[in-house]
This record gives structure tokens, C-alpha cells and sequence, in this order.
């Protein structure tokens, strides 16, 4: 077979990446925090670290300036890898076992949501950070001119920047920041909005009087090794507001007290575990109202929303 043509990967992929990926804005947060949780279990995994709940995740949100940031002390990239790892496409190295993401694709979704898509990053014992800025204004009117044929290569170098700049010996960081929000997807600067959707989604801890009251003195003694396992970042919006899973002593919706936990698992005669979970004992007294049901277009996995862990 002669194999004399070269294969085009055309600009409509970079369409797809940044601006067709996802219908719901909010969704944005889950990939970038997901993103930091995996940062920080490299961080954990080689010293950096020392447990994966010193883990921090800033989110700041200036309604004002229309700016979005998102801080991790996760792992960070060194200034000879970022380039390849935030320029490449679908080239990330992830498993999607231990770390979630495994296409390397998701990083590029808040662009849709506003004029310019920055990060920002450093690893431990460099004295540089990269800067790359990707133009999303540029890049739309580039995929919407018919009689441009770029490739999706030529697309991402015309509309990036990189700046590589100094920086401490101790930073290790990724941030992302976007700028000049759109006017239209005002959800994303809502602090109130964004903090319930993380409550849902997030890898984070669960409130304290339900961890206190109810989770801890009903775990069996069978499930408090699967318990020590799940790992958990602290996740703060502006600084001053301590995102934790919104789980509480009674049900939203009906007011009905929780009375205990039942916990329950998943087994596999060939795999064994597959997972676990819990669900509350109250006195049902009425159905949920539909405003208070869950939405399924932002929450599709159900085990991920009420069992935690899937391993």
C-alpha cells in the first residue's frame, strides 16, 4: 500500500477543544479542580508533599474585572516539560485510574467562557516559571474563516504566547486564570453558585457535624480501611470560604432528620471490591420536591456523587 499522503489534523479539532466541549459552564470548575487533585497526588507521590491533604486549591472569583484564578500547590511543570504538556494535544500521560484525567484535553475548556485562557506554573527546585496565554478571540475568528486552511498545530502557535520569567526555588504551583469573563455565563462569577456546584463534584472533605455526628459513628469497623484511603484537598473560594461536601444532619427538600448511615459495597468475584458507599435512614415522610432533585446534566455519575469512591 502506498502511504504517500499525510495526514491533516484540521482546525475544527481546536473548535471541539475550546469552545464545543461542554454545554454547562460550571462544569469548567470540576476539570480544573480535578486537575489539581491530580497535581497534588504527584506532589505526594514524589516528597513534595507530605499527604495529599495538605493539598490546597485557591479559587478566586472578582466579579468586577470579570477574572477567574485557580491556584494548586500541586506538583507543577518544570519549564523544560510545559511547553510539550500544555501545548500538545491529547498527549497527556495519565493513567485514568490513579489520576483522572487521561486525554490531556480537558485543560483547554475554559476558553469558551472568556478573552484570554492563562497558566501559569513552576516545580520545586527551578528558579523559573512558564506562562503560557492562549488568544480565544484570535482563535475564533481563525476556525470561522473558511478560506483559512490551517492546522490545528498552525492554530495553537498563532494564538499563544509563552513568557518564562523567574521565579522561588520552593514554588511549585499551576494556576489558571482567565480573563474578561463573558457577560453572558455570569454563573461563573457567582461565588454562591460555583461554591454549591463544588460542594457536589469536588474532592474535598465532608461538613463537620455530619463527619462528627453521623459518618464516624456509623462506619463499620469492616469500612474504616476503605475510609483512611479516600483522600481529600482543602478547596477555598476567595479566601475565606472552606468548600466541604454539603451533606448535613437532614434532607433538603423534606426536612426529615438523618437517624444513620447505611454503608454498602460493590464485589466482583474476580476483581474483588469494586467500590462502596452510603446512603441515609430517615423517616420519609415525603418525597423530594423537584426543585430540590439533582440535575442530570451536571451530575451523570451518580456512585461519584453518593459513594465518593470508585476504586
Amino acid at each position: 500500500m502506498d502511504n504517500t499522503h499525510q495526514p491533516i489534523v484540521g482546525k475544527n479539532l481546536i473548535e471541539i477543544l475550546m469552545f464545543s466541549m461542554y454545554s454547562d459552564a460550571l462544569i469548567i470548575f470540576r476539570e480544573y479542580v480535578q486537575n489539581a487533585f491530580d497535581a497534588i497526588v504527584e506532589a505526594k507521590r514524589q516528597g513534595i508533599l507530605s499527604s495529599i491533604k495538605e493539598g490546597q486549591v485557591s479559587i478566586t472569583i472578582d466579579p468586577n474585572s470579570r477574572k477567574i484564578n485557580i491556584l494548586d500547590n500541586g506538583i507543577g511543570i518544570n519549564v523544560s516539560q510545559a511547553q510539550p504538556i500544555l501545548l500538545n494535544i491529547a498527549d497527556s500521560h495519565k493513567d485514568g485510574i490513579g489520576l483522572a484525567g487521561q486525554y490531556g484535553i480537558g485543560r483547554l475548556v475554559g476558553a469558551k467562557y472568556c478573552k484570554r485562557l492563562i497558566f501559569k506554573t513552576s516545580a520545586k527546585g527551578e528558579n523559573k516559571y512558564t506562562e503560557i496565554a492562549f488568544d480565544n478571540e484570535l482563535a475564533q475568528k481563525t476556525i470561522s474563516n473558511k478560506e483559512d486552511k490551517s492546522t490545528a498545530t498552525q492554530v495553537i502557535d498563532r494564538i499563544t504566547s509563552v513568557v518564562v520569567g523567574e521565579e522561588a526555588l520552593d514554588k511549585h504551583y499551576f494556576e489558571v486564570r482567565m480573563e474578561e469573563v463573558s457577560k453572558h455565563h455570569r454563573n461563573l462569577l457567582s461565588i454562591d453558585k460555583v461554591s454549591e456546584y463544588l460542594k457536589e463534584v469536588a474532592p474535598i472533605d465532608y461538613m463537620l457535624e455530619f463527619k462528627n455526628i453521623l459518618y464516624n459513628q456509623c462506619l463499620p469497623i469492616q469500612y474504616m480501611d476503605f475510609n483512611e484511603e479516600l483522600d481529600h484537598i482543602r478547596l477555598t473560594i476567595n479566601n475565606e470560604i472552606d468548600i466541604r461536601k454539603r451533606y448535613g444532619l437532614r434532607i433538603d427538600g423534606t426536612g426529615d432528620e438523618i437517624s444513620s448511615l447505611q454503608f454498602f459495597k460493590f464485589e466482583d468475584s474476580e476483581f474483588g471490591i469494586l467500590g462502596w458507599g452510603w446512603y441515609a435512614i430517615t423517616p420519609f415522610t415525603k418525597a423530594i420536591q423537584q426543585r430540590y432533585s439533582f440535575e442530570k446534566k451536571e451530575h451523570s455519575n451518580w456512585f461519584k456523587r453518593f459513594a465518593q469512591s470508585i476504586f
